[in-house]
């Protein structure tokens, strides 16, 4: 999902830079509709295909050793980086004008290239399987010896109320 949201907001980083450019400053209402368009597609795709997904990724592929730390790493990162590009972003709107919009662009295709080559696929493995593949230590267990626990445990319950069945009946004599 990753792979698939960063080439949508690459498409919709391109579709919004076009529509501006080429209805902001006119007076076409629809066209400028359709540059707006581009802020809403942009929502939708980053939202529902990439934010929660890159936190989850990350929080599935470390090693718990080092989960808290690099999840803490990466959400400060995340918030500075956010203030840098809020206090850049109108002055750059106003310079860049819509090829602001391609600097993004960039930086999402530079991020696509690392994410393909980089980050292993992890859809329908079980968290056991992505552990093991990241280094975390798994532990195995095998389903004939979980039974045969459960068997002595159930014996073990059975002789506990065999005991307190006997205990009762020699209180009442």
């Amino acid at each position: 999902m990753i792979l698939t949201g960063l080439s949508g907001v690459i498409l919709v980083e391109i579709y919004a830079a076009v529509m501006q450019r080429e209805f902001q400053n006119t007076d076409n209402r629809v066209g400028k509709g359709f540059a707006i368009l581009g802020i809403y597609l942009f929502v939708i795709t980053y939202y529902g295909m990439l934010n929660s997904t890159t936190w989850l990724y990350g929080a599935e592929v470390l090693p718990m050793v080092l989960r808290s730390k690099i999840m803490g790493i990466a959400a400060a990162s995340h918030f500075i980086v956010n203030v840098g590009i809020t206090e850049a972003g109108p002055s750059a709107f106003a310079t860049l004008k819509q090829n602001y919009y391609y600097v993004f662009v960039g930086c999402t295709l530079f991020f696509l290239v690392m994410a393909y080559l980089y980050f292993p696929e992890t859809r329908m493995k079980t968290l056991e399987e992505i552990a093991a593949a990241f280094g975390d230590k798994v532990v195995l267990v095998d389903e004939t010896a979980i039974e045969a626990e459960h068997q002595k445990m159930d014996i073990k319950a059975g002789e506990e109320r065999v005991e307190r069945l006997h205990s009762i009946n020699a209180a009442k004599v």
